[in-house]
This record gives structure tokens, C-alpha cells and sequence, in this order.
């Protein structure tokens, strides 16, 4: 599938110039293209950008919608032999209806390669032990959006080089077999400047499978393990409508319900006579052993 054009906004039609005998204020200029570096497939206002800075710790400089792709690289550290991925961040745009128009909320993807032995959800899940990595993708939603999100229908793949046409191509695989996910739960971060609860949702892919992916399309994975070879590039659609939503084994928008309480035991009028009488018999005995002592006593 051919990789739509990056690193500018979408075009926007030109706003139509006032007729000389109309006294309407003109139409305000399109918003310029964003700085070289910057990649955007959707023009977000930039507050909504700007409000995840302090979660990310860094300002986000791409933005996808949540039907559209997140592009990254995978390659090594040239200093330290790490795997890195590039960028570490999206701005996911969700979009929604509201009074017949539409509208987005955005949320904060995060990317970063872990040691699947440091990550309790993955351990025993590869082979190759608590030694093996995996890509990590982390979204955090604010608590009051994430209802109103699509369910994910994560799919993903290698990008490649068309000989043909010379165009750089996708593939989004359903890897639902691959893929680890987490429950989602409430973390607490600064957004916008203040703190507020944030749903998480996390899942992760095992970086065999890239590599698997890759040999199995005839695909030069020497990026993963060598600084000298170029990085992977990869794609990834969080809510990819070619897929069923029956398909789809993410977890739900909203985490669990935390279990309720055990409620107080409530003694009856019942209970409390058995609980008498049995003291009672513990103190006394009965009324015939009673009966009997006092005979024997005289």
C-alpha cells in the first residue's frame, strides 16, 4: 500500500476572497506547513499538541490519526549497541461526531524497545527468555476520552521499495497471534500543565517477529542487530477498518471495575439468639448438667 506523503499539513483549499461590495471579514490564511523534521497527517490545533509535552517530556513532533499509519524506525545505538526507535512519540488523533461535526481528542503514543525481563506482563512469553526485547507501545488517554475512542484493531508491517515504480510501500499484517496486551489501568500525569488520570493501555511486540516478518518477505533485517546497517522502517494503524472488529483481541477501551468491597456480616435477631444460647451453654452447660451438679453437691 503506498505511504501517504509526510513532514507537510494536509492541503487546505484557499479561503476565497471577499467580493468588493461584501463587508465580511476576510477569512483568516491556511496555517503554514510544519517545520522540516516535523511529520503530520492530520492538522491538529496546537494546543492540543502542546498539552502532552510535559507527559512525553519532550516536545512530539508527529502527529496520526487513529485510522492512518504511525511511522517509525528500528536500529542500533551506534555508541551504546542499543535498539532504538524513532520517533519515540505520536499525537494519535481520535475523531468524533459532535452536533453533526467533526472533531478530534488526541491522545499520547509512546514507543520505546524493553528487555521483556523487565516487563512483568512479558515474562516467558519468547523463547529466547527474559533476555529477548520487545517494542513497546504505550497510549494514554485522559480518563473522560477514552470511552469515546474506537476499539483498537492494531495491524502492522514492514515498509519496502516498490522495483517496479520505485514507490516506498506498507504491509499491515494482522498480527494478532504476536501480539502481548496488557490490562488496561489509571495512571496519574501531567497534562496540559495540571495532573490528571490518564487511562493506559499498553501492548508489545516482540522484536523475533520483526525479524520473522522481514525473512519471510525477503527483507534486509540487519538493521536490528548491526549500527552499520540502516534502521528497520515499520508501520503501525491502531484502528485499521480493514479489519473485523470480531478480529481484534485488544482489551477494552476502560479498565476493570475495581472488585467491590465484602460486605459487613450482619447479625440477625436469629444468629444473635444462637450466639446467646451457645455462650450460655459455654458459661453453664445445660439446664439437666446443671441439675446434676447440684446433686452431687449436696
Amino acid at each position: 500500500e503506498p505511504l501517504p506523503q509526510v513532514g507537510r499539513a494536509p492541503p487546505r483549499a484557499s479561503p476565497a476572497a471577499p467580493s468588493a461590495s461584501a463587508d465580511a471579514t476576510p477569512a483568516p490564511p491556511p496555517r503554514p506547513a510544519p517545520p522540516p523534521g516535523w511529520s503530520r497527517t492530520v492538522d491538529l490545533a496546537p494546543a492540543l499538541v502542546d498539552a502532552w509535552r510535559d507527559t512525553a517530556g519532550c516536545d512530539v513532533r508527529s502527529i496520526a490519526e487513529s485510522t492512518g499509519f504511525v511511522q517509525f524506525s528500528l536500529g542500533v545505538d551506534v555508541e551504546g549497541h542499543r535498539r532504538l526507535v524513532s520517533p519515540p512519540h505520536y499525537i494519535i488523533a481520535f475523531d468524533l461526531l459532535v452536533l453533526g461535526q467533526q472533531k478530534y481528542h488526541a491522545a499520547l503514543l509512546s514507543l520505546r524497545v524493553v528487555r521483556d525481563g523487565d516487563v512483568e506482563e512479558l515474562h516467558g512469553f519468547s523463547e529466547d527468555g527474559d533476555q529477548a526485547e520487545s517494542l513497546e507501545f504505550e497510549l494514554r488517554t485522559r480518563e473522560g476520552d477514552a470511552p469515546m475512542q474506537a476499539p483498537l484493531r492494531f495491524t502492522s508491517g514492514p515498509v519496502r521499495v516498490n522495483d517496479s515504480t520505485g514507490q516506498r510501500e506498507s504491509m499491515r499484517l494482522d498480527l494478532a497471534e504476536r501480539v502481548r496486551w496488557a490490562i488496561p489501568d489509571i495512571v496519574q500525569r501531567a497534562v496540559g500543565g495540571s495532573e490528571q488520570q490518564l487511562v493506559r493501555r499498553r501492548w508489545w511486540l516482540g522484536i523475533d517477529t520483526f525479524r520473522l516478518i522481514c525473512d519471510t518477505n525477503a527483507l534486509d533485517s540487519s538493521g536490528l542487530d548491526s549500527h552499520t546497517a540502516p534502521p528497520l522502517e515499520w508501520v503501525a494503524c491502531l484502528v485499521d477498518d480493514r479489519l473485523p472488529a470480531s478480529a481484534s483481541r485488544a482489551p477494552p477501551c476502560m479498565p476493570p471495575p475495581a472488585p467491590a468491597a465484602p460486605a459487613a456480616p450482619v447479625a440477625t435477631a436469629a444468629g444473635a439468639l444462637s450466639a446467646g444460647s451457645a455462650e450460655a451453654m459455654g458459661a453453664g452447660g445445660s439446664k439437666s448438667s446443671r441439675k446434676k451438679k447440684n446433686k452431687a453437691a449436696s
